[in-house]
């Protein structure tokens, strides 16, 4: 794993920003988590960095609108 990328081990976007995998966290109660509904999606990734990430994050947020 590369220690200078604290992304590398994998990232996820909460409460409106991306951040590290390791401090992602889901109350118990949570709609999604309770009642499955959820979105799955993956984010392109080249050369070890998000591809385009700002065209990929408003695509992903116009898809759940």
């Amino acid at each position: 794993m590369n220690d200078s990328n604290p992304m590398a081990a994998g990232a996820a976007w909460m409460d409106g920003r991306v951040m590290p995998i390791s401090e992602a966290r889901i109350q118990v109660n949570d709609w999604g988590l309770v009642h499955s509904d959820i979105t799955y999606d993956v984010v392109p990734v080249w050369e070890g960095g998000f591809f385009r990430l700002d065209d990929y994050l408003a695509r992903f947020s116009a898809s759940r609108a």
